[in-house]
């Protein structure tokens, strides 16, 4: 089927509910507070250097900050209230809208990889009131946006799949181009790229071996094309940060003098960016090895994220004549993160007794099993401070992972004529009890994701699934 028609297919009513839902979340009450939240002052600062060619050294590659650099220009953010950590609310408006098409995407994805319209609305369901990634999605933060062209990267690559000729070439530009921007953002990126390549892999080596001239032609596409955006992003970066300071950089003097060297706007000659990017490569490395001996009141350890056990305070504010609160916590919505995981368990097991519900799914099981795994597993290698939003990957994974399995097992994929004709009784029960269930608790949580002003017993009651680092007092 040609990819127009495909794409058109999957347009249903609850994509576009979902997209709506998405939305509202994600943008209600956005400017408030009106103050910077966690870390939001690191990317202000980082994203006004580039108007001031004031040099900064980050751990995480530049794009991020030039993405948010580049939408203050827009959005007529001025380089001053930036490069002062003055609040620019207005700035969040890019973390929002990755986070609003992150819902639809992944509705898509499940849908191009053979899930019904029930299947599909479940898992996208699920991430609409997952309360960590609401209020992820809703600073100047740039996890969500990573998430969001990892799993585009993902869909474009399921697109290929099915498309021959130009329009496959065209999909996996996308997919290659998606990917690059990831790795670009942050090096986590880099598990999309690696999925796709190991899929693309085994794919192609079964259906079409002996076709070198595609396999030279797609080498290409999926290396070059992340290449090219990463080496970019840097070329940017160093062509719009001239000017460092002594004392402020962890570089050798000759990166310096390279980077003093240009003038604003000027990239710098073939042999000064390359020595530039690579040292400055080899700095964001040390960087990252050296935290190993930093502790952070926040981090929490990479295998209790799965039960989502250390919470991250964000913001609050307490008026005590009032009696009234306000917080912001990154806080996971538990019947989300522990029933995925309860429900992963099951599939599992499901898939090791021959389900035979399962049959048809196993490849798409596995790929996707092999997607959280390599988000997750490489955590217990490293030792620096790491905190709850680096599962995020993995937990859009396991939700796919689940949502497929769940989906055919309980029937839900079967014919789409009707949405609400279920397999029988038992099936539509288990769909609207869960789906009811997790948006219940979504709203429970709520006033501590958009910061409400709440009473002391109000922000008592949801103390029960709180921890107490975030600095809720044991005895408040």
């Amino acid at each position: 089927m040609p990819t127009a028609r495909l794409v058109a297919r999957r347009l249903q009513p609850e994509l576009l509910a979902l997209t709506i839902l998405a939305l509202i979340t994600r943008f209600w009450g956005l400017l408030s507070p009106r103050a910077v939240v966690w870390d939001e002052m690191h990317y202000e600062r980082f994203a006004g250097a580039y108007f001031t060619g004031t040099y900064y050294l980050d751990v995480h590659p530049p794009l991020g900050k030039l993405i948010f650099a580049g939408a203050a220009k827009l959005l007529g953010i001025s380089g001053a209230v930036l490069a002062n950590s003055q609040p620019a609310p207005l700035l969040r408006v890019v973390p929002a809208l990755a986070g609003s098409l992150l819902i639809p995407l992944v509705y898509l994805l499940l849908r191009e990889l053979g899930s019904g319209r029930r299947t599909a609305t479940f898992g996208a369901l699920l991430l609409l009131v997952d309360n960590a990634l609401l209020v992820e999605s809703r600073f100047i933060l740039p996890d969500v946006i990573l998430l969001f062209f990892g799993m585009l990267a993902v869909l474009a690559y399921a697109f290929a799949r099915r498309a021959t000729g130009a329009a496959r070439g065209i999909w996996l530009a996308g997919a290659a181009a998606a990917a690059g921007i990831a790795v670009s953002i942050k090096w986590t990126g880099l598990s999309a790229l690696g999925l796709i390549g190991l899929v693309w892999a085994l794919e192609f080596f079964r259906d079409r071996r002996g076709d070198w001239r595609a396999l030279a032609r797609e080498t290409a596409l999926l290396s070059v094309i992340p290449v090219a955006i990463y080496l970019g992003a840097f070329w940017v970066h160093f062509g719009l940060l001239p000017n460092g300071r002594a004392g402020e950089l962890k570089m050798s003097n000759s990166t310096r003098a390279i980077l003093r060297g240009s003038s604003v706007g000027e990239p710098a000659s073939p042999t000064s960016f390359a020595s530039s990017f690579i040292e400055l490569n080899r700095e964001m490395e040390t960087i990252n090895e050296g935290w190993a001996t930093e502790e952070h009141p926040s981090a929490s350890k990479w295998y209790t994220w799965p039960i989502a056990k250390h919470s991250i305070g964000y913001w609050n504010q307490i008026d005590a004549e009032a009696g009234t609160e306000r917080w912001i916590i990154l806080f996971a919505n538990p019947f989300v993160w522990w029933g995925v995981m309860f429900g992963a368990i099951g599939v599992v097991v499901a898939l090791m007794r021959g389900a035979k519900a399962l049959a048809p799914r196993r490849a798409v099981l596995a790929a996707l099993g092999a997607g959280y795994l390599l988000n997750f597993a490489p955590f217990a290698f490293i030792h620096r401070p790491m905190f709850v939003y680096h599962y995020f990957f993995a937990l859009v994974y396991s939700v796919l992972f689940t949502t497929v399995g769940i989906g055919a097992l309980a029937g839900w994929d079967g014919d789409d004529g009707s949405f609400w004709r279920f397999p029988s009784a038992s099936s539509r029960r288990v769909f609207v009890g869960v789906a009811g269930a997790t948006t219940i608790l979504f709203l429970y949580l709520i006033p501590i994701s958009y910061g409400w002003e709440i009473s002391a017993a109000g922000m008592l009651h949801r103390r029960w699934i709180l921890e107490r680092h975030i600095g809720v007092s044991p005895d408040s």
